[in-house]
């Protein structure tokens, strides 16, 4: 673990050879919590550690079992007032809290079936889960690689815990021009200055996008505000006109500075 960076690098390879099988790693939280927390598009979702159908679908005869074990953008979180862990992931998309352990975080690394559907499962008990085929290729035999970072939790959902968490998936890169990748262009008088910046933005709310507007030659800023509480913010800076809009980039009506877990765009003239 660097000595400055908030977040442990995890990094597992796999040479997986057995078949019908599920492979997950645990991440010990040591939280007495109630509820957990996980990504999803442009907020988080609060989920029970122990759902509470668990207890009753047996009585009321469901069709299927309810699990612990549900989906995730790239992260997961578990939390109280003094301590706690957060799992953020590249391409791991699923955990499970176990029953009898709702201090883990268990993360699904890979899954082995052979079939498309079976009959008679145990969470499924006296239906088929599906069509009733062979499927051998998602016994996913061979070399996987998987990265993940473990961050400590010392102050909740804090500002500096989501910078931490952008600048994990979202690191910083550089390119260095060695002279031999440049490409030809037709000439052109365009002067270029040496140093151009086109904004500047200092604000709690999270990057999401800077792409062209959809109807018009302009730019659109979009940020999100990914706490569970609402945000003040400040707007960007620019040399160049920037107009608050709303998602479909029309005039936004509603400025007051204050984001809940919503989108917020500008348009850049």
């Amino acid at each position: 673990m660097p000595h400055d960076k908030a977040w442990l690098d995890v990094e597992i390879t796999i040479n997986n050879t057995v078949e019908d099988h599920r492979i997950q790693v645990e991440i010990p939280t040591v939280v007495q919590q109630v509820f957990h927390f996980a990504d999803q598009p442009f907020g988080l979702i609060q989920r029970e550690n122990q759902p509470a159908a668990m207890k009753i679908w047996r009585e009321e005869n469901w069709t299927e079992a309810p699990t612990a074990l549900y989906p995730m953008q790239s992260l997961v979180m578990q939390y109280d007032d003094k301590k706690g862990m957060c799992v953020v992931t590249k391409g791991l998309r699923e955990y499970e809290i176990p029953a009898n352990q709702t201090d883990i975080i268990r993360v699904t690394l890979l899954r082995s079936v052979g079939w498309l559907g079976q009959a008679n499962l145990t969470w499924r008990p006296g239906r088929a889960s599906g069509m009733v085929l062979p499927s051998p290729e998602s016994q996913i035999q061979g070399l996987h690689h998987f990265h993940f970072a473990i961050l400590p939790i010392d102050n909740g959902q804090s500002a500096q815990l989501w910078r931490d968490i952008e600048h994990w998936r979202l690191p910083a890169f550089g390119y260095l021009d060695s002279g031999w990748s440049q490409f030809k262009t037709n000439p052109h008088y365009i002067v270029f200055p040496d140093i151009y910046s086109l904004l500047t933005w200092d604000s709690e709310l999270h990057f999401s996008t800077l792409k062209k507007a959809q109807n018009q030659e302009s730019l659109i800023l979009r940020g999100w505000n990914p706490s569970s509480e609402t945000k003040t913010y400040s707007e960007p800076k620019s040399n160049t006109q920037i107009h608050q809009v709303t998602l479909s980039e029309s005039p936004c009506i509603n400025t007051d500075k204050a984001a809940p877990c919503t989108p917020v765009s500008w348009l850049i003239n």
